[in-house]
């Protein structure tokens, strides 16, 4: 993307405290920056983690985490799971659908980890 367009300042900024050895990207999708910060890292056995504390601003109206918050971590999360594989390939997601089993709450730690 030229400068100026969306995505097109990206930033990695490593993590600090509790997310020491996870990295946050920042700056590439402004929806994704509002709903998170979602953070990353690379599993020994080659797959990708990501992660979220559950914040204020996740909640919905009934005390639990917004469905609408967990399928953007989860549309995020598929992106960077297949990253290598849609390097040389620019794509969208036509199609996601979520089955939810329970709530998250505030305070919890939700994981998304996956490979292609």
């Amino acid at each position: 993307m030229a400068d100026g367009e969306i995505g097109s300042g990206r930033e990695v900024v490593p993590g600090v405290g509790e997310w020491e050895g996870w990295e946050l990207v920042r700056g590439q999708d402004p929806f994704e920056d509002l709903a998170g910060p979602f953070y990353v890292r690379p599993e020994p056995d080659g797959t990708w983690r990501t992660g979220l504390r559950v914040e204020t601003k996740h909640m919905n109206g009934y005390g639990g985490m917004h469905g609408g918050c967990l399928m953007t971590m989860a549309d995020f999360a598929l992106f960077l799971i297949a990253r290598e594989q849609l390097r040389d390939h620019e794509s969208v997601t036509v199609s996601l659908h979520g089955d939810f089993v329970g709530p998250g709450k505030l305070g919890d730690l939700v994981e998304a980890v996956g490979d292609v």
